[in-house]
């Protein structure tokens, strides 16, 4: 398939191009095909698995994890924002209670409210435990490439970016091997048919999620 052709290439590209790669994995379709792409380019180069916890996850989502490290070879790292971890879903959480540093990263996407609810879909909150976590576990690691799962088709917002996208703070090269991918195509692949059975699959009490 020709969409299979590009990411793949784009991985080994990756692999080939940068001395510490790093493949952002959250267990869901998108991202269970970018990780098999670099699995199926390994032979190009190294790489480490993160997994970003925002301690919200279904319980399903961490046994399919545990799956793909047994089934895959893999070890994936966990990384969150510990915090802001204690929270309930759905809590408010007052600005002045955080530490400074989350505080200052508030300022910087200009927050200035002195509440933010704790749930992901609350760009506070969203910041604060998926975006700052996987900041520092770039800088901390030096990784000069950094893979994800995000495509054109699913949001306006991707249209303008590119296989390899230059980023300041800190340095690295986001990598896009899946951007011209259409929904349809990712259902049909084996890697995302594997993570939809999961999702359905009764495996256990699924943590709250907002």
């Amino acid at each position: 398939m020709e969409f299979k052709a590009i990411g793949q290439a784009i991985a080994e590209a990756a692999l080939r191009t940068f001395k510490r790669n790093l493949v952002v994995y959250s267990g869901g379709k998108d991202s269970t095909v970018v990780l098999r792409f670099f699995l199926d380019a390994s032979s190009a180069g190294g790489f480490d698995v993160v997994f970003i916890d925002h301690y919200m996850h279904y319980d399903e989502t961490l046994l399919f994890l545990q799956r793909v490290e047994k089934e895959w070879g893999v070890k994936v790292v966990f990384k969150g924002n510990e915090r802001l971890k204690g929270y309930r879903c759905g809590e408010e959480v007052r600005v002045d209670d955080l530490d400074p540093f989350d505080r200052a990263e508030l300022l910087k996407m200009g927050c200035a409210s002195s509440t933010f609810k704790y749930a992901l879909n609350n760009p506070a909150a969203n910041h604060l435990l998926k975006t700052v976590p996987l900041s520092e576990f770039v800088k901390e690691g030096k990784y000069e490439g950094v893979a994800v799962g995000i495509r054109w088709d699913e949001n306006p917002a991707r249209a303008g970016e590119v296989f390899f996208s230059r980023r300041a703070d800190p340095p690295h090269v986001r990598v896009h091997p899946i951007l011209p991918f259409l929904r349809s195509a990712l259902w049909s692949s084996g890697e995302a048919r594997a993570q939809h059975a999961h999702a359905g699959s009764p495996c256990g009490r699924a943590r709250k999620r907002c």
